[in-house]
């Protein structure tokens, strides 16, 4: 798990607590990578896996933006024929049903976030998100 010299995450531990921790060392530059390495460019530890715009960009050095298809996890989940036909579209082939096939889906429970936990989330990723949705010309209203 991601660590710095003022934090480590503890599965066992409050989630907000986590978060918290991990934003500071963000913040404070103090972040490092499982390896114990800095960088400019990070996506280990929880929340920086979600700065999704950070990801293309780094994606982009060395494709081509009409090589690279985006797909909003949450439409596929609610619409997804529609969204498998727009990827089958971008590869160049017919549109097609194609059946979901469902791999290492796990069977846990989740406790809802408290509120604390939910703003500290939105504020975080509000000016990431503000990127990605510059980048993408919309925003995506299944993230509210």
């Amino acid at each position: 798990m991601p660590q710095s010299d003022k934090w480590a995450w503890h599965p066992l531990k409050d989630f907000t607590l986590n978060i918290k921790a991990e934003i500071e060392s963000i913040q404070t530059n103090t972040y490092l990578h499982f390896n114990n390495t800095q960088s400019e460019v990070y996506f280990s530890g929880f929340l920086l896996r979600g700065v999704y715009i950070d990801q293309i960009n780094e994606l982009l050095k060395f494709y081509n933006l009409s090589q690279v298809f985006i797909i909003i996890t949450e439409r596929l989940e609610n619409n997804y024929e529609d969204e498998m036909n727009k990827l089958l579209i971008f590869l160049g082939l017919t549109p097609q049903y194609l059946a979901p096939i469902i791999l290492n889906k796990r069977d846990y429970t989740v406790e809802p976030f408290e509120e604390e936990t939910k703003d500290l989330l939105k504020t975080f990723y509000k000016p990431y998100n503000k990127r990605l949705f510059d980048f993408l010309g919309y925003e995506i209203p299944e993230w509210n």
